[in-house]
Order: C-alpha cells, then structure tokens, then sequence
C-alpha cells in the first residue's frame, strides 16, 4: 500500500507514528471540511444574484431588505427589532396558527381571564336590567369588580343611574 508515493512497509512505522499521521489526516480533513462550510454559508447569507432565477431577480431587487443586522447564532431572525420592522404581523400570525392547533379544552385557558371580565360584565348588566324592567324588586348590590365594571361602561353607568332614580335610598 502507498501513501503519496511512499510505500508504509518501507517506513516500518510503530503505533505511535500511525497515530501521528491519522491526527495530521484528522486536521486536515477538518480544516477543509471549515472551509466549505464557510463557503457555503456565505453563499446562503448573501446568496448570489447570479445564482437566482430571473422571476426571483425581480421579485428582490438590489438592495432588497438586506441581512439581519440583528441576527446572530443565540439570537434567532424572529426574536430581534429589525425582523418585527420587515415582518409586520409575524408573531400575531404564529400564536393564532398555534393557538388553532391546541386541543379547545387548552385553549379555553388563555381566555379565561378575558371570559371572567366578560361574566363580570353581563352580572352587573342583568342586575341593573332586571331593576329597570320590573323582575327585580329590590335595589341592587354589586360585587367589587362588577362596580370596576360599571365604572369602565358608559352604557352601564347610565343604567345604574336610571336604576337609582327608580330606587333612592
């Protein structure tokens, strides 16, 4: 067997000179190994406007967005500024895919501080209505948060105040 012309019985190597040269072998490989990796990812950074189809030439003119000045190995292009201000909308659209895709009795979770306002709501509502319309006789007492709630409402607050001027104290 020849290695670069030379033949391996002529050097009569022991274990330690077989180790040596499977180590240089090792270092070289990886060494061109670094480049083309380098190599490649260049290209896919700025990928060559020759290397594109005509159609996707036009479609990204000269100049087109730019890299991520942002972007980096532990900061991915989603979580920085620049990818926001190029990508409207980006983040809404992936929690509304994600949320789509979570089983309904997950999904009831997320709003269940959204549906506690909302029963806080219809509560002081239907207590004032039922004032106004007859079905309740005595005047009304509110929660702490239904008064939150009536407070925040324009509508509710003008119900309450037809409510005491059909029930002074």
């Amino acid at each position: 067997m020849t290695v670069s012309g030379v033949e391996l019985q002529e050097l009569k190597l022991d274990g330690v000179g077989v180790r040596l040269i499977l180590r240089g072998l090792l270092t070289m490989i990886r060494r061109v190994m670094t480049e083309m990796l380098a190599r490649r990812v260049n290209l896919s950074k700025g990928m060559s406007r020759k290397r594109m189809s005509p159609e996707t030439r036009r479609r990204h003119p000269t100049g087109y967005m730019g890299r991520n000045p942002y972007s980096s190995v532990r900061n991915p292009r989603e979580y920085s500024r620049w990818y926001h201000e190029h990508h409207p909308g980006y983040f809404a659209k992936k929690t509304k895919e994600w949320l789509e895709r979570l089983p309904k009795s997950h999904r009831s979770v997320f709003f269940a501080e959204r549906n506690k306002r909302t029963r806080t709501y219809n509560n002081a509502y239907r207590k004032l209505y039922r004032r106004l319309w007859g079905s309740a006789k005595s005047p009304p007492s509110f929660t702490a948060d239904e008064n939150v709630e009536i407070s925040n409402s324009p509508y509710l607050s003008e119900l309450l105040r037809k409510v005491k001027a059909k029930y002074p104290r």
